[in-house]
């Protein structure tokens, strides 16, 4: 069993105020048909707005893949133990999960954020799915290219493909959102050779998953992408001269 390493610091370990916390981001809006989509995985103060409003958005399926950064461990693996969050148990999609090409880790995702944050999303929203947590230490064009080239093989199963990101990190408020505006161009135009390009001159931790959420989705017909939210945590959390930024994002 995944237990949660961030309850009770990034976001509230007793379940009624974390379901009331959900329940000031997630707006109950007609769901929308998308193939992937972007969300931040900061403290739920700083970017739960954000990453509530493309989690108002999100249409239920089976079963959520959710790719993430590893801030800990340089390897790209993905975890087949069931996880727990203060709302309870999640498991994990065990026939998908045979069929990637990505070894099988469950110690390397026991204290990274990335993944987790996204988890209670998914609970408060629904009562019967799956995920397959995939993360990635590893975000160079070998690995970027393994995960993408897998998840195309299993695109026929019934999921959404999570990428979980921050964008520009630490640097003044209006500096950060010009950078981020800049990096984003590409995404909208689900183009992944020239994010990935731009990426390299930026602090984006998730620059690895995005590729993966960019590719995956025009694999599944995606035609553009979408920007739902943008915040930095001057708004919500910080001082405005070292911000994090933070984007919601479809792809449909």
């Amino acid at each position: 069993m995944r237990e949660p390493a961030k309850a009770g610091s990034w976001y509230p370990s007793d379940a009624r105020a974390l379901r009331a916390l959900l329940q000031s981001f997630v707006a109950r809006v007609p769901q929308r048909d998308f193939k992937a989509a972007i969300v931040p995985h900061a403290g739920y103060a700083c970017s739960g707005l954000t990453a509530g409003k493309v989690y108002s958005m999100l249409p239920k399926v089976n079963t959520y893949v959710i790719v993430g950064p590893n801030h800990y461990y340089p390897i790209v693996s993905v975890s087949d133990e069931p996880w727990r969050t203060p709302l309870g148990k999640v498991d994990v999609n065990t026939a998908i999960i045979e069929k990637l090409d990505i070894d099988v880790n469950n110690k390397a995702n026991k204290e990274d954020n990335a993944i987790e944050l996204q988890v209670p999303f998914l609970q408060y929203l629904f009562d019967d799915f799956t995920i397959v947590p995939i993360t990635m230490g590893l975000q160079g064009p070998e690995s970027i290219s393994q995960v993408s080239d897998t998840l195309q093989h299993v695109a026929d199963e019934d999921f959404i493909l999570i990428a979980s990101s921050d964008f520009t990190h630490y640097e003044p408020d209006q500096v950060a959102r010009q950078k981020d505006r800049w990096v984003m161009e590409p995404i909208l135009k689900l183009d992944a050779s020239e994010f990935l390009k731009r990426s390299r001159s930026t602090s984006v931790c998730g620059f690895g998953p995005i590729a993966v959420a960019m590719e995956f989705a025009k694999y599944r017909g995606a035609e553009q992408g979408e920007l739902v939210n943008y915040s930095t945590s001057a708004e919500t959390c910080g001082d405005p001269m070292a911000v994090v930024g933070y984007a919601g994002v479809i792809m449909a």
